[in-house]
């Protein structure tokens, strides 16, 4: 039997699109800190002057969660710290809902 891990983690706060309620852990990954690019655009008068700015990305721990959703299989991915992602492993039962009190 799976063992039941409790997750005392997860995003600030969790919206809408979050349905699962507990789900298998099925994948981990690592995003390592990174830069993005991205442009703006900026209009003075009849000018219009693009700006590229760029922002730093920390790193981030993700797990993957499947488990059911009214009678469908579903998957989502949740940003944990990396304290809780080297405690989980793939394979592991979680209790979303567990978290999410957690959280408030």
């Amino acid at each position: 039997m799976k063992r039941k891990i409790i997750i005392l983690f997860f995003i600030a706060v969790l919206v809408g699109c979050y349905k699962l309620d507990s789900g298998i852990v099925i994948k981990k990954y690592f995003v390592e800190a990174h830069s993005e690019m991205y442009t703006t655009v900026i209009s003075t008068g009849k000018m219009v002057v693009p700006v590229v700015n760029s922002r730093y990305v920390p790193d981030e721990w993700f797990i993957t969660v499947e488990g059911e959703y009214r009678g469908k299989k579903r998957q989502e991915d949740y940003s944990i710290s990396e304290c809780d992602f080297e405690k989980i492993n793939v394979g592991d039962f979680v209790d979303l809902r567990e978290a999410r009190k957690g959280n408030k």
